[in-house]
């Protein structure tokens, strides 16, 4: 009887030739992996599971998703419109969430779409000032109020206006979940709109830091090289302060090397801190607030100099009542010996880094002295 079974005898070659190309489309966006598995748009996505899918710059148009599970599907420069059938679609918490909420007020309420027709016809100053009045706590109507604005920033062409919109949005919502799906939507539909982007990522830095979709937007800003700087350090700031950077270290871990010095350095001090305050003191640069940056080799030298400044800061910390800060007063410089053993440490500490996320390189460290007179000798 066969007991060494592969997996040719459960699946067909055509299968496993498909998984196995499958393989170098792994940062294709979803679009083209449909394409490239001869799926059909029209039928093959009905009930399908597509929960947490990343639709970047995909045409989702004559998509049919009828019955389909988008919970938590996010993207950057979708587009999709009323050939997109999303018809019993679960949708919360995607960027799909917030149109049919959308549609379905609208739809309750034809007054309220008669206002944002006036509202469209008014002057950028006027439709400001009604947006500024209602939408705030002691506004009337506020609730309707606040699904008009955000409609009339989807419907007028006037940057002004849309920027008003968006500072008057500030504090209007009373849900988080309504919140995020309108910043989603915005990413979504505005992902080529430098302004309306950068907004939309510095709110969802600011107030989902702990929600698995906005980590995941943000996860992907800092990767990415063409977007602003600024809003990629915001970003990575909010992914360090969210629940998820540390299960999400082996991820960032082998993209880490395409972020900016400034960002690499900012990583590595985070990191090291999650293991706790002797990690951190290995990676922190000598008279400086930063930390090391390892795109560079770490050197016996820069090792010893890390060494030396740690034993000096704590011979600073035991004198009696003095000032923290080294070189406040003179104190003498540590003993050689007891370098060479903290270096060691630190080496040590730097090198266990490395198995914990944070590709660093390390010289190898010089042989003892013992071994080196033997060297000589034998020379």
């Amino acid at each position: 009887m066969k007991n060494d079974f592969t997996l040719a005898d459960y699946v067909s070659d055509n299968i496993i030739a498909t998984i196995r190309s499958l393989e170098d489309l792994h940062e294709a966006k979803f679009t083209d992996c449909v394409a490239h598995l001869g799926l059909n748009p029209a039928t093959d996505f009905r009930h399908a599971d597509l929960s947490f899918v990343n639709f970047d710059n995909c045409d989702l148009r004559s998509y049919d998703f009828r019955g389909a599970d988008l919970r938590g599907a996010t993207g950057r420069n979708v587009i999709w419109d009323a050939t997109t059938n999303l018809e019993g679609a679960q949708l919360s918490g995607s960027i799909f969430a917030y149109e049919r909420q959308r549609a379905q007020f609208f739809e309750a309420h034809p007054q309220w779409r008669q206002r944002l027709s006036r509202l469209k016809a008014e002057t950028w100053a006027a439709a400001s000032i009604w947006v500024a009045e209602n939408v705030g706590m002691d506004g009337r109507n506020r609730d309707e109020a606040i699904e008009v604005a955000k409609a009339l920033f989807e419907e007028t062409h006037d940057a002004v206006l849309q920027t008003n919109i968006l500072l008057f949005m500030g504090r209007a919502f009373d849900r988080r979940d309504q919140h995020r799906d309108y910043i989603l939507y915005l990413i979504a539909r505005y992902g080529s709109d430098r302004r309306v982007f950068n907004a939309a990522i510095t709110a969802l830095a600011s107030l989902f830091t702990n929600d698995i979709q906005a980590f995941s937007i943000l996860l992907r800003v800092v990767c990415n090289p063409k977007d602003d700087h600024q809003t990629r350090v915001r970003a990575f700031q909010a992914l360090m302060r969210s629940k998820y950077f540390r299960q999400a270290i082996p991820e960032i871990s082998g993209l880490v090397a395409g972020f900016s010095e400034e960002l690499r350095r900012l990583y590595v001090g985070h990191v090291a801190s999650l293991f706790g305050d002797y990690y951190l003191d290995a990676v922190r640069e000598p008279h400086t607030k930063t930390f090391l940056d390892f795109h560079d080799e770490v050197t016996n030298a820069k090792i010893h100099e890390i060494a030396r400044y740690n034993l000096r800061h704590e011979m600073a910390r035991e004198s009696e009542g003095r000032a923290y800060q080294v070189g406040a007063f003179n104190l003498p410089e540590p003993k050689e010996n007891k370098v060479e053993a903290r270096a060691a440490v630190v080496r040590e500490l730097i090198v266990d880094l490395g198995t914990k996320g944070i590709p660093f390189r390390v010289q190898r460290a010089p042989a003892p002295k013992k071994e080196q007179a033997v060297e000589q000798k034998a020379r």
